[in-house]
């Protein structure tokens, strides 16, 4: 586990969900499921809670120290958010064809950088890719990218 004292070069990931055909939603009871294919509110680890059985893995094995800690969230509930470390963290979700764009796309996430930097929320496909299909992240000036490729 990373020391805590990292916290000022992490970016603090809440919660993400993806809807890839569908519309979108608030995550929570009242939130839409014609569609969703992967919700992760992190609670306690990285599952998907769609039902589609998207997992994440916290941190690679083949990556030494990739792992983030779960933290508390914005609304303060313990262990339902995750502190990346701005390097190298990683959580990830095995390839599935349901994560294959096949319509509409809508990809959300609750974050809270604490250093202005490129860096990824969600990308499908391997950070080497230069034309993911999809992904959602930061620009070193702090601008929202997001970019689809089909």
């Amino acid at each position: 586990m990373k020391p805590r004292d990292n916290i000022r070069n992490a970016l603090l990931l809440f919660s993400i969900f993806l809807f890839l055909a569908g519309i979108g939603g608030i995550p929570g009871p009242a939130m839409a499921q014609t569609g969703l294919v992967a919700y992760y509110p992190f609670n306690g680890n990285a599952n998907d809670e769609s039902g589609n059985g998207n997992n994440g893995t916290v941190g690679d094995i083949n990556i030494p120290d990739s792992a983030p800690f779960l933290t508390g969230d914005r609304f303060g509930a313990a262990n339902s958010a995750y502190v990346f470390d701005g390097m190298n963290d990683i959580i990830h979700v095995p390839d599935n064809s349901s994560l294959d764009i096949t319509g509409g796309i809508t990809l959300a996430a609750w974050i809270y950088p604490y250093e202005q930097k490129t860096q990824h929320i969600v990308r499908k496909g391997p950070e080497v890719n230069p034309e993911a299909p999809y992904e959602l992240a930061l620009s070193g000036t702090g601008a929202i990218i997001f970019g689809l490729n089909l």
